[in-house]
């Protein structure tokens, strides 16, 4: 019901339109008191009483609301020779708390529904707000054995993640109900949790998903142990996202090719890389909620490329492993045993990308029962010696170790004969990571699609236009309608339009086709 101020009055207007489209007459339903309208609403005997044993569709309740149907006649009939009550006379049969508990009730149910259907059928939605009302209105208990059971009940590592990262959500909210329980982002290496952990490792989820359920219990009396069980259940989480994303070892594929001669470097140099826009969304559970990626651009530093890796083939059928460029400050590391290189899923052990690179790349299978050496001469004939460098600094945030990982496979697979696509290289960075277990983002290895930003530019440029209107002057209009077919897209530099122009070209160092382009102009 609506009520809407008028000059004198005031008018409920969903009933007024039901009654104009019915053609009942008004004073068949309301007090022959006019002057108190507002009591005369809830007086008016507009609701009929239906009872179970009658034929009553959906088309009955539709026409309650006002709706054209094909028996209109017949069903205006039957309201008026039911029994109708006034919205006083529901109100006195009626126990307003507990119609207003069924309705939160109903809310978190339907809430319930789509926080299965959006986790199961991995929709960019974020869950958190409903979170929030949820706990608040007292449902958390229920919703965290809904998450159990969509956390248990899946075969995909992927959603399992995303659910206990809800989870998490869902404790810091209560945490947050009971009162301040300190950050979110902390350790979570409490032995409580080891067996909850262990299983998750062994691929066991359902298993995983309960023995951690049965812990929280143990969690949920203060504000402070609520926020470190959140901790741990995004420790879970993240073992869950390393067995999902080493499904992208099913998109890496190699070719055999002439192997390197002994002795001969085969060197890999790259860029460094700044991030435009995006940052963290390509990062779980981000991007669970949200969706997300990163724009990136490569940069050189003082005009070289910052980070390179190389590698050869040797006699001993051994591994050398070298840590920076310099002959004198640079760090050997012989692995003669293959036990020497089991703390490759330790980042801090020396050289552990180094190591899980040989292993991600194929030229040593750790589970394989033959001896490093019998691996490496049984294949090659020879061992390996691999180096790496990099001129940045520690933490310069330029992508430094996803650069770096793509650098050691693509020197590791060229001398070990193995031929590569771009596709193959990306993906197993993404595996190598997550062998390292340092997780990170998903897309520090992938540069900018540049048909992708020179979109952007274009919806800029139009956001730009709807924002001034008139910055477009005709002559630039016409510049730019006779370059799309050379340019991904173009705009002026101006804040709010004008100044100088600008253009992405589908051709690099194109600057005399452009000018080409516009002498062209009148």
């Amino acid at each position: 019901t609506t009520f809407v101020k008028g000059t004198s009055t005031y008018c409920n207007m969903p009933w007024i339109i039901f009654l104009q489209r019915t053609g009942i007459d008004k004073e068949d339903i309301w007090p022959a008191d006019k002057t108190d309208y507002v009591r005369s609403l809830f007086n008016a005997k507009l609701f009929p009483v239906w009872h179970c044993t009658e034929d009553v569709g959906i088309k009955e309740l539709l026409w309650l609301q006002g709706a054209e149907i094909e028996d209109n006649d017949v069903v205006l009939q039957r309201w008026k020779e039911s029994w109708r009550l006034s919205l006083q006379d529901i109100s006195q049969c009626v126990d307003i708390n507990t119609e207003f508990q069924l309705r939160r009730d109903m809310s978190f149910q339907i809430g319930q529904a789509d926080v299965k259907t959006v986790l199961a059928g991995m929709e960019n939605k974020s869950l958190l707000p409903f979170f929030k009302s949820a706990v608040v209105e007292g449902y958390s208990d229920c919703l965290l054995v809904t998450l159990d059971t969509v956390a248990s009940e899946t075969d995909s590592p992927g959603v399992a993640a995303r659910t206990l990262a809800c989870i998490a959500d869902v404790l810091g909210c209560i945490s947050a109900l009971k009162g301040s329980g300190g950050l979110r982002s902390g350790p979570a290496a409490n032995k409580a949790w080891a067996k909850a952990f262990h299983k998750l490792e062994e691929g066991n989820i359902a298993a995983g998903v309960m023995a951690l359920a049965a812990e929280r219990l143990n969690w949920m009396d203060r504000a402070d142990l609520l926020v470190r069980a959140a901790r741990h259940y995004e420790g879970a989480e993240q073992i869950l996202i390393r067995h999902a994303v080493m499904t992208a070892r099913q998109f890496i594929s190699s070719n055999p090719c002439e192997v390197a001669p002994i002795g001969q470097w085969i060197v890999a140099r790259c860029p460094a890389r700044i991030d435009i826009s995006g940052g963290w969304s390509d990062t779980p559970p981000i991007t669970y909620e949200n969706g997300g990626a990163v724009t990136n651009a490569a940069i050189t530093i003082d005009g070289k490329k910052p980070i390179g890796a190389k590698c050869r083939r040797i006699i001993d059928p051994h591994l050398v492993l070298v840590l920076g460029k310099d002959t004198e400050s640079a760090r050997h590391l012989v692995i003669k045993e293959l036990c020497d290189l089991s703390d490759y899923t330790n980042p801090q052990s020396s050289a552990a990308l180094l190591k899980a690179a040989f292993i991600c790349a194929d030229v040593i299978s750790f589970k394989s029962g033959k001896s490093l050496q019998d691996q490496l001469m049984n294949k090659y004939g020879s061992g390996f010696e691999l180096q790496t460098w990099s001129n940045l600094p520690q933490g310069s945030g330029l992508g430094t170790s996803s650069i770096l990982a793509g650098a050691v496979i693509a020197a590791v697979w060229k001398a070990s004969g193995r031929m590569y696509s771009n596709d193959s290289l990306i993906h197993a960075v993404l595996h190598l990571e997550q062998m390292l277990t340092t997780g990170g983002g998903w897309q520090d290895q992938v540069g900018g699609d540049i048909e992708k930003v020179g979109e952007c530019l274009n919806t800029y440029w139009s956001q730009k236009k709807v924002m001034a209107p008139g910055c477009e002057p005709k002559l630039v209009g016409c510049m730019m309608e006779a370059l799309k077919p050379s340019v991904y897209g173009q705009a002026l530099a101006g804040a709010g339009g004008g100044g100088f122009m600008y253009v992405l070209t589908k051709k690099p160092n194109a600057i005399d086709d452009i000018k080409q382009v516009l002498t062209t102009l009148e």
